[in-house]
């Protein structure tokens, strides 16, 4: 079929697939053809087996005591069983390549297994509520594994149908038969011997990462290398040489494998990063579809997690090693402690993940995704200590604000009215009567609250409150008791 669509064959051979022993073609020209012929090739390898398949169990049913009828009904039954195990969507054979061009996900099963060994267990110690594509990642994963054991299990089965009375006979069939089997030997152990090297390699190259940990924490060029790429980053201003020396003393190395994550969208922050090594990428995923967006690609020199530190807020995207990765990691107290205040944090146009967190919000929740995109342009969360005053009763009116986390209490001529918890709203009464405050509002607990400006209300938000879509937050349902 490749040929048949213009494209080639690129090399053919033996090698061992989850224990059972298996001829390739390699046909990773295909992927330059369209989706529909890629379909067709994928189905072409099964359907030439069922054929095949399907004439021996002819000749066996139609001659029955014949001499090769027992030797034709073992092949028949072995390629069924083998046609089986090809069309289930589980394991990268034909099955899986069509089920991948049917759904258009190309990388289903590196993603499940990523899902899985990274992510699901921290979700389900967490709590935390899992999108439909989440969902769906896990359940195909799981069934991936199972079936990988269950493909293990029954190589057996082929070694002993296929190898199991030929290893005797030729060894007992003189100097022809041990030279046979020598030959036999070396083409079958030769997979296995490449598969042993890939896993000395992959044992060898944790060693060294290992290693290079322990060396970094005994020698002082590498904390000077840290520095150096700390100090030549954009972001930050001309470091005095007294914090580059005390952050050379305070870096850490990270080495992540491919594949999993450094920080996690929606997460507290909790270190700042500077890519030493290897490449990663800067993914965005929608908390309700759980669509995925790459940002950008990160390489050597290039810095992330910052705005997490220098916000209080929570991480607005997954970055995730695409290859091996060293990192150098500085924690949140050093990072506060002698680079908090030289950070310039570059402005960014709105993320998925900044929309969410207004959409839940219930002042929000009805606008558009366009509308939403335009309130975080007239405003932006500001964070308020215990006991500082946000609004003083007979000031002008310059802002809508809603509460994302924390409490805060309204008091009317010094008198405690309510008190206010997350999800509700305050403000709008000076800016929907243009009259001053007529109350106060103090942050009772730690406030992070979203500041909405005067332009913004009255382009977006004052229109529900007329036509009493929102309700003023005299009004508000949600009043926290204290």
């Amino acid at each position: 079929m490749l040929v048949h669509y213009g494209r080639r064959v690129k090399s053919a051979g033996f090698m061992i697939y989850f224990g059972a022993p298996a001829f390739f073609v390699d046909s990773s020209d295909g992927l330059m053809m369209e989706r529909r012929q890629r379909i067709v090739q994928s189905f072409a390898g099964p359907y030439a087996e069922l054929i095949i398949a399907g004439a021996a169990a002819t000749v066996v049913w139609a001659f029955p005591g014949s001499f090769v009828a027992p030797v034709l009904y073992k092949f028949a039954l072995l390629n069924y069983f083998v046609i089986f195990l090809n069309l289930v969507p589980l394991l990268e054979l034909d099955g899986y390549w069509i089920l991948s061009d049917v759904i258009q996900v190309p990388d289903l099963r590196p993603m499940s297994l990523q899902f899985i060994r990274y992510d699901l267990w921290r979700k389900l110690r967490a709590r935390d509520r899992f999108s439909k594509q989440e969902v769906g990642l896990g359940l195909y994963g799981t069934l991936g594994v199972v079936f990988s054991i269950f493909a293990f299990a029954t190589s057996f089965y082929f070694w002993r149908e296929i190898f199991g009375g030929l290893v005797s006979k030729l060894w007992n069939g003189g100097v022809l038969g041990r030279v046979l089997l020598l030959a036999l030997a070396a083409f079958v152990t030769g997979p296995l011997l490449r598969g042993l090297i890939e896993l000395v390699r992959a044992l060898l190259r944790k060693l060294r990462a290992l290693w290079e940990q322990v060396r970094f924490r005994l020698e002082t060029s590498w904390r000077v290398e840290a520095a150096g790429l700390i100090d030549r980053l954009p972001i930050l201003e001309d470091l005095p040489d007294d914090v580059l020396s005390d952050l050379a003393g305070r870096v850490r190395l990270r080495t992540f494998p491919a594949g999993k994550p450094v920080i996690r969208q929606g997460d507290r922050a909790q270190a700042f990063y500077v890519v030493r090594r290897g490449t990663l990428h800067v993914v965005e995923e929608d908390p309700g579809t759980g669509d995925r967006r790459v940002l950008r690609v990160l390489g050597p020199g290039e810095s992330f997690g910052e705005l997490g530190l220098t916000e209080a807020a929570p991480r607005t995207a997954t970055v995730e090693a695409i290859e091996d990765a060293q990192l150098f990691e500085i924690d949140k107290g050093t990072f506060e402690r002698l680079l908090a205040d030289m950070v310039h944090v570059p402005e960014f146009a709105p993320t998925l993940e900044a929309v969410a967190e207004l959409r839940a919000l219930p002042a929000f929740a009805a606008l558009e995704p366009d509308e939403l995109s335009e309130i975080l342009e007239h405003g932006r969360w500001v964070n308020v200590a215990p006991g500082e005053t946000i609004l003083e009763q007979g000031e002008a009116g310059d802002a809508f604000y809603a509460i994302g986390s924390g409490q805060v209490e309204v008091v009317e001529d010094g008198t405690l009215v309510r008190t206010l918890g997350p999800g509700a709203h305050f403000g709008e009464i000076a800016l929907l009567q243009k009259v001053p405050r007529t109350a106060s509002v103090v942050a009772r607990t730690p406030v992070r609250a979203f500041r909405l400006d005067r332009d913004g209300f009255d382009g977006l938000m004052a229109g529900a409150f007329r036509k009493g879509t929102l309700k003023p937050s005299s009004n508000v349902e949600r009043t926290w008791q204290h």
